[in-house]
């Protein structure tokens, strides 16, 4: 008895000795994208993840293979960490869309727009088809990025990083109300950062500058422009190196991590990205809505670019063999001018059968595209 008795009590002490686990994380009750309305997150009938500006700020992130990263279902840097200037990912087996504030993003070949995060708010990733909401979508789902908009306080922020590999990024944050009744909100955000790739030549560098302004009436009308301009000069090295003497053996040795199989003095990646997007929503009541969004985007690009097409082999069928020692390459380049434009446009509806609750949407979704693209080839 007496046994049983100190046993209890050491038990006892050891619950009451345990230390309190304090669990932190995000409530984001409610995500547009899913459904186009305000509908909460947990009667959306679609898988979606959120990245909130809040997250993307603490892991610092620049790239939407950054951002995605640890989100399931997702497999980012398809083309290895090295290849920056393509956001390359695929969602649940497809390559996804990727939209900016609700409408796709689409150029030439080549000239496919990278955002930068400086003007990013935060991220929804939509998983499986949503074609019935974007339009042509592939079945994996969608990845869409909500700009940064102007806010009623005024705040700046001016910030400066430095790194490894000759990294350097600066960037600004400027919002301001231009006026006591907050009808009139401005905001300005900016940066710019240059460093080293892996592969030895080859830089990369990117400016951009996106002012807004936002103007509501009323607490139920408001109408908001935004404009950006982006420009890539450099958009790092984009050549990869083969797998024998580097992950696999190679009889002539190891390869150079820092290997670079193309030609810096030939390459060249100059990419010039203009939009200027509007986004109107009024409200009639509490039961009925209308949003109209459009965006008119322009893509230059002067492309230049070697690749590597693996060791050279002699023979053919069972008597093909490599002394690896000799890689082959190929070159490539085009010049691109696209002009796109996007117009989504719907009407939002709230009304009851009886006991039976109904969110009615109905909408129309546009998109342009038209230029020029003169690509050239060799080996």
């Amino acid at each position: 008895m007496l046994l049983t008795q100190g046993l209890a009590q050491a038990e006892d002490d050891v619950e009451n000795s345990r230390d309190t686990i304090i669990v932190t994380g995000i409530n984001d009750n409610k995500v547009s994208t899913g459904t186009k309305t305000d509908t909460p997150l947990m009667a959306t009938p679609q898988s979606i993840t959120i990245i909130d500006r809040e997250e993307l700020t603490r892991r610092n992130v620049q790239s939407i293979n950054d951002a995605l990263g640890y989100v399931a279902g997702v497999s980012t840097n398809q083309r290895g960490a090295m290849a920056t200037r393509y956001d390359q990912l695929v969602l649940r087996g497809f390559s996804p869309g990727l939209y900016l504030d609700g409408m796709r993003l689409i150029a030439g070949p080549y000239s496919t727009p990278q955002i930068d995060f400086n003007r990013v708010d935060h991220i929804d990733v939509v998983k499986g088809p949503a074609s019935v909401l974007y339009g042509n979508s592939t079945p994996g789902g969608l990845v869409n990025l909500t700009s940064k908009m102007p806010e009623a306080t005024a705040f700046g922020r001016l910030e400066g990083q430095a790194g490894n590999y000759d990294t350097f990024r600066m960037t600004g944050d400027v919002n301001q109300p231009l006026d006591s009744e907050g009808r009139l909100k401005a905001r300005i955000v900016g940066g710019w950062q240059k460093g080293d790739n892996l592969a030895q030549g080859t830089f990369s560098e990117r400016w951009h500058f996106s002012p807004m302004l936002t103007f509501s009436p009323d607490a139920a009308t408001s109408l908001t422009l935004i404009a950006t301009y982006q420009h890539t000069p450099h958009g790092g090295g984009y050549s990869g190196t083969p797998a024998a003497g580097t992950v696999l053996p190679n009889p002539n040795g190891t390869l150079p991590r820092n290997m670079n199989t193309g030609d810096p003095g030939y390459e060249r990646y100059d990419h010039k990205a203009k939009s200027i997007a509007a986004f109107f929503r009024h409200d009639f009541n509490d039961y009925l809505s209308v949003a109209s969004n459009a965006r008119f985007q322009n893509n230059k690009l002067s492309y230049r670019q070697i690749y590597t097409g693996g060791f050279a082999t002699t023979g053919t069928g069972a008597n093909r063999n490599s002394d690896y020692s000799i890689i082959t390459r190929g070159g490539g380049g085009a010049d691109e001018d696209f002009d796109t434009l996007t117009l989504d446009n719907h009407l939002n509806a709230k009304f009851a059968t009886g006991f039976i609750q109904h969110n009615l949407l109905v909408g129309v979704d546009y998109q342009r595209i038209s230029g020029e693209n003169v690509q050239q080839f060799n080996t």
